[in-house]
């Protein structure tokens, strides 16, 4: 992996009802530095899970920015692994159903909580899990950058093969996994893939909810609040 020779730290700690245009403003800012630079770039990231594969859809898979793992056992800035460990994780479901729109996709890298399960239950619609296997799952899932950006490449096809096969045309997104993973999911959407409905954890974690809608216009990424995305 080559050298990462800049890097950003953002915080996108706000209010939710304000996260699109926050993360927009954001995206630019970092986009224009990377442009400016012309050099591959670490990004410092850290907020709601939704927010942050918001930003990685915003900053997509072209600009050379990687993002940093946030390794809250360690409480400092660092991936784990020296060389990759290759895919930990397991992708079930995709058998199960045929020609659906929607469908929910339980993405379970650092935990496998009951709400994440009982929300995805309540929708009544086919489930997609991404899961971390039992010996890694937590917030080193990811151990390695270059294991990130497999899982990317990974979660590029999974959306592409949705909306291919499956005629997929909206996906609900569960998340539960390390800052640098939901960068790394969000940059796996482009034009071609289903819009994408992200929910988070409310306060006290016991339940989630829609948050951030992504969708393509006119071959743009855009970003809608949770009031916009019915």
């Amino acid at each position: 992996m080559q050298t990462l020779t800049s890097s950003s730290f953002v915080s996108l700690d706000t209010a939710l009802d304000s996260i699109p245009n926050s993360i927009q403003q954001t995206a630019d800012r970092i986009l224009a530095q990377a442009h400016f630079s012309g050099f591959r770039g670490a990004l410092f990231a850290m907020g709601p899970m939704s927010a942050l594969i918001g930003l990685g859809a915003l900053l997509g898979n072209k600009c050379g920015i990687v993002p940093m793992l946030l390794h809250r056992n360690e409480a400092r800035w660092y991936w784990p692994l020296s060389t990759t460990r290759g895919e930990l994780y397991d992708i079930s479901g995709l058998d199960e159903f045929g020609c659906v729109d929607e469908v929910c996709l339980v993405l379970g890298m650092t935990g496998n909580p009951p709400a994440l399960i009982e929300t995805a239950t309540s929708l009544s619609i086919p489930i997609i899990r991404v899961l971390a296997h039992d010996e890694v799952l937590g917030n080193g899932a990811l151990g390695h950058p270059e294991d990130g950006i497999a899982f990317r490449h990974r979660m590029h096809e999974l959306l592409h093969r949705l909306k291919d096969e499956h005629g997929v045309k909206r996906v609900h997104v569960l998340p539960c996994a390390s800052n640098a993973t939901c960068v790394f999911f969000g940059q796996a959407f482009d034009n071609f893939h289903p819009e994408l409905l992200i929910y988070d954890f409310n306060a006290s974690e016991d339940a989630l909810a829609i948050a951030l809608g992504v969708k393509t216009d006119q071959g743009k990424c855009v970003l809608q609040a949770s009031t916009d995305t019915t």
